[in-house]
């Protein structure tokens, strides 16, 4: 999954449920994968408002993947000039190996 930290365009479809989707694209996997990181982030401070710090740690982060509708990246793979789907779980792959990178 590490191979993929360093692709260009991708895509974030984001289902939270059956009836809301959202998209966006970004110039970097990496940005995308800091998005998903984001919408974690903003579901806690939206569940705890009156917390200053709020902590986590990556398998509370992968419940919160797991509980989304859908997720996926579309990656584009500039070789073939097509985009790549990533699933639920490579998703979490790819954000385990950014915040190894990160560390």
């Amino acid at each position: 999954m590490a191979s993929y930290l360093n692709k260009t365009h991708t895509i974030l479809l984001v289902s939270e449920s059956r009836s809301s989707s959202s998209y966006q694209m970004f110039n970097k996997t990496t940005t995308a994968l800091e998005r998903v990181i984001k919408l974690y982030e903003q579901k806690l401070k939206e569940m705890n408002p009156q917390a200053s710090n709020i902590t986590y740690d990556i398998s509370n982060l992968n419940e919160f993947i797991d509980s989304l509708y859908d997720i996926t990246l579309m990656v584009l793979d500039e070789r073939a000039g097509l985009y790549e789907g990533l699933s639920k779980a490579d998703v979490k792959k790819c954000i385990l190996a950014f915040l190894k990178n990160q560390a």
